[in-house]
Parts: C-alpha cells; sequence; structure tokens
C-alpha cells in the first residue's frame, strides 16, 4: 500500500489548527515535514503527525514552546522536570485563585449583610479567628492611626487596602465606662489561618449590630449596645471588634457603615 502523506492545509484542519502555524514550527525547528518538493510544498507523514498531536497536547497544558521542544528533542527525564515545574506553577495557580473565589465570596457577604437592615442588635455564634494586631495606639490622633493602620497593611496584608478584612478594637470597659472613647486599643487585620504571634478572637455568641450613618454618631451604636447586655443581663467581655464595610460610591458616597461585634455571655 502506498504511504500516504499529509499536505500542510489537510494536517491543519485534520488537527484543528491553522496553516500558519504548521509553518512558524518548521521555521523553529519545532516540527518540520518529512520532506518539501520543488516548490517548496510540505508534506508531512501519518508517523510524523502523531510527533504534532504530541505537541499540541503539551500545548494545551500552556507549556512553553521552547520547553515543549526540549521535550521533544530530549530524553524523559526532561519531560518528567518540565512537567514536574508546571504542575508547581498549576498548584500555585489554583490556590491563588481560591484565594480570589475567597475574597470574592466575602465581598457578597458583605453586600448580602446590609440587607438585613442597620441598627438591629443580633445575637450570632462566631468561630475561632486569628487576628494580626498594630502596636498599641491608645490615641485618637487620626495621623498616627493611619499610620499604624499602613504599616500593617505593607507588613502584612495580602491585598489593597479594602479587600482585606480588617477593623478597630476597643476593650469594653472603656465603652462601657465611657460610650464617646474613642482611644482604640489596636488596628486588627484578619488571617485566614493560624500565624506565630496571632491575636486568637475567641468563638463563642456575639451581640453584632450593622451601624450607617455620619462617623460622629457611631457612639450610640455602643449605647445601644450597652442598654441591650444590660436588658438581657448579658455580660460583656473581651473587646468590641468595629469592621468596615464599604460600598460602591456611586450609592452613597457619604455613606459610613460598620459592623460592630462583641462577645458576651449571660450573668448567672
Amino acid at each position: 500500500m502506498k504511504k500516504y502523506r499529509f499536505k500542510v492545509s489537510e494536517l491543519a484542519s485534520l488537527l484543528g489548527i491553522n496553516k500558519r502555524t504548521l509553518h512558524y514550527y518548521d521555521e523553529i525547528g519545532l516540527f518540520s515535514p518529512d520532506f518539501k518538493d520543488d516548490n517548496g510544498y510540505r508534506y508531512y507523514s501519518v508517523e510524523k503527525s502523531m510527533d504534532l498531536a504530541v505537541i499540541l497536547s503539551l500545548k494545551e497544558l500552556e507549556i512553553p514552546l521552547e520547553d515543549i521542544k526540549k521535550i521533544i528533542d530530549g530524553d524523559m527525564s526532561h519531560s518528567k522536570t518540565i512537567l514536574e515545574s508546571k504542575i508547581d506553577e498549576l498548584d500555585k495557580q489554583i490556590e491563588s485563585l481560591k484565594e480570589i473565589r475567597q475574597l470574592a465570596t466575602r465581598k457578597l457577604k458583605q453586600i448580602k449583610m446590609t440587607e438585613r437592615g442597620f441598627f438591629n442588635i443580633e445575637e450570632i455564634e462566631l468561630q475561632e479567628e486569628y487576628l494580626t494586631l498594630s502596636e498599641v495606639l491608645e490615641t485618637d490622633d487620626l495621623l498616627t492611626t493611619f499610620n499604624a493602620v499602613y504599616q500593617l497593611l505593607n507588613d502584612e496584608g495580602k491585598y489593597l487596602f479594602t479587600n482585606n478584612r480588617y477593623g478597630y478594637m476597643i476593650h469594653t470597659r472603656k465603652k462601657i465606662q465611657n460610650s464617646k472613647d474613642e482611644f482604640y486599643d489596636y488596628f486588627y487585620l484578619e488571617k485566614g489561618q493560624v500565624t506565630q504571634g496571632a491575636f486568637v478572637k475567641p468563638a463563642g455568641n456575639y451581640l453584632s449590630m450593622l451601624y450607617t450613618g455620619a462617623e460622629a454618631g457611631l457612639y450610640k451604636a455602643y449605647e445601644d449596645i450597652l442598654k441591650f447586655a444590660s436588658k438581657n443581663q448579658y455580660e460583656l467581655t473581651g473587646y468590641f471588634y468595629e469592621f468596615p464595610i464599604h460600598q460602591s460610591v456611586h450609592e452613597n458616597p457619604e455613606a459610613f457603615i460598620t459592623e460592630i461585634q462583641v462577645k458576651f455571655a449571660k450573668k448567672i
């Protein structure tokens, strides 16, 4: 039986690629025809077409052409090294995509959170969380606070400012003594996992309120929470956690939205 050889257009059509791709592969020495006739037409054997199938399968894995050439020209050790490197690269991409998905999920959760309404005090149960804290603030000076915030974000943050879950902490005894006290103890950055020296925000029952309005009126939210705790004979422990929620500036550029959380226990 006479051996059949593909023309460029036939092989390109068979494997669903552009014939210019075959010309380019020939030029760079990656995949060349079995022979060229006097008119410069390229012809490929059936066996040769299998080599092209291997090249295209590696290209689907997004392996660079120079590495594919090393695999084709080299031995199995080249293939092993290059494929191991590609798997490591893909693992990193997968982890990065997981983080981006978590970020998108968090932002969606923030949007949905505003649907529950403002100024309502809810009892929620939270799992243990791990926070990285700034240096002790103990000041109401805005510039000093911002410096501490940006320093922590630069050192520990994984994303741009608003893409991190962050907030402020003030001890319950301060707000109990004076609801207008603005001497925050720490700026915090939430971490997704345990890190050395992390502050543990304990699991348990928390009171939560979603506040919106002028920042100067935030103390009123604290007063409402304190009254609610007193009425229900709840003992507030640890810190108040303020978590700013950012929304589109097109909706209301002057909006100030924050969630306040505080751990409580029922008095005996």
